[in-house]
């Protein structure tokens, strides 16, 4: 029966379990969905100005290593000490610092709006064929909101097209300058 236990408190979860995401990844017991997941996932749908420790937690989770090591650094936080870090959020989730930090990479918008909502249809046990449609266009929906616009495409490709405009020039004039110089070679042998 080990394999039952709540991944947030170890208690046993029962048969079933809730789904535990977006503040960890596993199953979890009625009681920590109650009042973990469940405030995390509406405070998720409100934005970072509503934000809970969990939501902060789960979105600092989700930053890319890279950018994990960074906010250990402005934070003055060990980034191997997870008991640290738990502390450090739970006094300054809702601080202008952290959330200037997480709002700089993204996260508090539209598409932590759209993840909550999936990861409560996840939780249902036995979810409808409208939630099953429901949840494929929040899938679409996040697509198109975490994917690259053409706008923000277009200075990479203005920068690539002087790039290449560059390169064609100079293989010209390096393919000048050896015809040249071949024909200067090729002028002193005869």
């Amino acid at each position: 029966m080990d394999d039952n236990k709540c991944c947030i408190c170890g208690a046993n979860y029962g048969r079933y379990g809730n789904n535990a995401e977006p503040v960890a990844s596993g199953r979890c017991c009625n009681d920590c969905n109650a009042e973990v997941i469940i405030p995390a996932r509406i405070s998720m749908m409100f934005g970072a100005e509503n934000s809970t420790y969990e939501s902060v937690m789960v979105m600092i989770e989700n930053l890319s290593d890279d950018d994990y090591k960074d906010f250990c650094y402005e934070m003055d936080i060990d980034s191997e000490d997870m008991e640290e870090l738990s502390s450090f959020v739970m006094r300054n989730y809702d601080s202008n610092r952290v959330m200037g930090f997480l709002n700089d990479r993204g996260f508090g918008a539209e598409d932590d709006t759209i993840l909550a909502q999936m990861y409560e249809i996840e939780d249902m046990e036995n979810p409808s064929e409208l939630d099953l449609k429901n949840y494929r266009n929040l899938e679409i929906k996040y697509d198109e909101l975490t994917r690259m616009d053409a706008e923000d495409m277009q200075p990479l490709f203005d920068d690539l097209k002087k790039q290449a405009t560059k390169f064609t020039g100079m293989t010209i004039l390096f393919t000048g300058i050896a015809a040249i110089g071949g024909y200067l070679i090729g002028r002193n042998r005869a």
